[in-house]
């Protein structure tokens, strides 16, 4: 038994194409806090998936923010999807995801995000890479990444290691330490 989540959220910045059977649905409430530069903030980002087919799942999320100070700001709905091209059951797992931001007022702009999806999985580990690609309306596109290792410890506890950033921006990037933690049978708990 592993702690992997079979829905294509194994890590906190890597997506993968490793889904579920179909017929599952996944509710997932994610929120972010963020501190800098004296004032912190929230995002937040539910998600809520349905494994149409054993190689697809469609998917819908919204995201939001509350600045320290601010008022609540609700910013895209976003439909989309996952695919997986290779065989189920196989350690090497490679497929793709398309999102589409559609803003929810004129201030926001909407975008196209596409991603490549691979991941390896052996021994206790969990390999994850994205290779992606977004495309505002009115805006530059931009080329990114993501990759990400896991290990399960035990049972139902794990603890993984990511990276992520622009190929435009050199400097910035975001690296995250997570741990991944399912007290009981279809619930999981991670935090970075």
């Amino acid at each position: 038994n592993t702690v992997w989540a079979d829905h294509g959220r194994d890590f906190l910045l890597v997506q993968t194409a490793r889904l579920g059977e179909a017929g599952n649905i996944i509710g997932i409430a994610r929120q972010d806090y963020e501190r800098a530069n004296g004032s912190g903030g929230y995002a937040f980002e539910p998600l809520l998936s349905w494994t149409a087919r054993d190689w697809l799942s469609l998917e819908i999320s919204g995201d939001a923010e509350k600045e320290q100070g601010e008022s609540f700001n609700y910013e895209a709905t976003v439909p989309g999807l996952r695919l997986r091209f290779s065989p189920k059951g196989q350690p090497l797992v490679l497929g793709m995801a398309a999102r589409y931001d559609i803003a929810a007022d004129d201030e926001g702009t909407d975008a196209l995000k596409l991603s490549g999806l691979g991941s390896y999985e052996r021994g206790g580990w969990l390999f994850g890479a994205n290779l992606q690609y977004e495309k505002p309306q009115d805006a530059e596109r931009e080329w990114g990444y993501a990759a990400g290792v896991k290990r399960e410890l035990r049972h139902h506890l794990g603890v993984g290691l990511e990276v992520a950033g622009t190929f435009e921006d050199r400097r910035g990037g975001e690296a995250v330490a997570g741990v991944f933690w399912e007290p009981m049978h279809d619930l999981q708990i991670n935090a970075g």
